[in-house]
Order: structure tokens, then sequence, then C-alpha cells
């Protein structure tokens, strides 16, 4: 089992993860990274936050980052994980994954963080808008819903917490469901300017 865990922690701490993370907080701390901290990039967290998990460092999961990311594990996986499920046993359910089946776990609590972001900094910001989630996860087109409290306006949204170089995820959604409008990281959102339903959520 400890040797299964070392091979893991070393697939998740990488040396190209350790210095993304390293040159997104110096970015940060140098105030070149314009993101309110306790919105700090689900891209960068997520895989930190899982070595953590798996290594038992469960102390460091503490906060509003580490309770966004367990529950986004258990909203995205809430058949198997329930508000009674200890993290002690979410964590010793990934530690059976294959360092390749973690790498998709990431992807997945990356894109479910960001819907509970984009959905939180919504609910906060004090205008007419509201935003909900949507309970069912395979949902089709959409991710989350935006209401207007005074017109009762709603307007469904897909979220895409993607990096720069997989743009082809958009281009799928905008070919598949071309009514549905697309909130993506302000980086991909730059590079569909002239495409109006492609917008960036001010979060990533």
């Amino acid at each position: 089992l400890f040797m299964h865990q070392y091979e893991l922690l070393k697939h998740i701490l990488t040396p190209a993860n350790i210095k993304l993370v390293g040159k997104r907080l110096i970015a940060y701390l140098k105030g070149d990274f314009p993101v309110d901290q306790r919105l700090l990039n689900g891209e960068v967290f997520s895989t930190m936050a899982m070595a953590y998990l798996i290594s038992g460092q469960f102390e460091k999961l503490e906060g509003p980052l580490g309770e966004s990311f367990i529950k986004a594990i258990r909203l995205r996986w809430s058949a198997q994980f329930n508000e009674d499920t200890s993290i002690q046993e979410i964590a010793e359910r990934f530690q059976d994954y294959s360092p390749e089946q973690i790498d998709g776990v990431i992807n997945t609590i990356k894109g479910k963080m960001f819907e509970i972001m984009v959905t939180e900094q919504e609910n906060l910001d004090e205008d007419q808008w509201s935003a909900v989630m949507h309970t069912d996860e395979s949902f089709p087109g959409s991710d989350i819903i935006f209401i207007n409290e005074e017109t009762s306006e709603q307007i469904e949204v897909s979220l895409k917490a993607i990096s720069i170089d997989n743009t082809a995820i958009i281009e799928q959604a905008l070919s598949k469901y071309p009514d549905t409008p697309i909130m993506t990281t302000d980086e991909v959102a730059s590079l569909y300017k002239d495409a109006p339903r492609v917008f960036g959520s001010g979060v990533l």
C-alpha cells in the first residue's frame, strides 16, 4: 500500500506540476495574477490537494479552497460519497486508483471546482442575478443556471475550465450546443473575442 501511494504521489508531484504551482503562486504574490486568493486557480490547487488527500495530510485541506475541493468530490461522485463520508474514507478510495485514473479524477475535480467558484462568486456579488448548479451531473449542454431575481429570466451556461492548449473542447461545445453560452477561463476566452457566446469568468 505504501509503495502504491508513493507511486501515486510521484506521478502527481512531477517537476512540471511543482514548477507550475510555484510560478502561479509567485505571480499571485507579485500581483500579476489578479484574482481573489479565495478563488486561486483550481487548476493549481486541485493537483496539490489530491497529493495531500492521498498522503493523509488532511489538515492542509482546511480553509475555503480545501472545502471547495472536498465539496467538488462529494458532488461529482455523489453516489459514492455523501455528507457522512469521512475524508479518510474518500482518501482510501482514491488511494486504490492508478496514476492514470488519478489524472482523470483531478481534471474532473478542476471542472467541478470551477462550477463551485463561479456559483459562489455570482451569489456573493449582491446584484440581481443568482446562480444554481445542475444537480444532475449528466445534464446535457449546460452546467449552471443564472437567474434574474427581478425578472425571473433564466440563462443556462456551459462552464469549461480548460487550459489554452485544450480549446478543442470549446469548439466541440459550440458545434454540439450552438445556442448555449460558454463561460471559460479568462485566458481561453481571450482567444474568442469574435465569438459572443464565449466569455470569461473573472475567476480563473
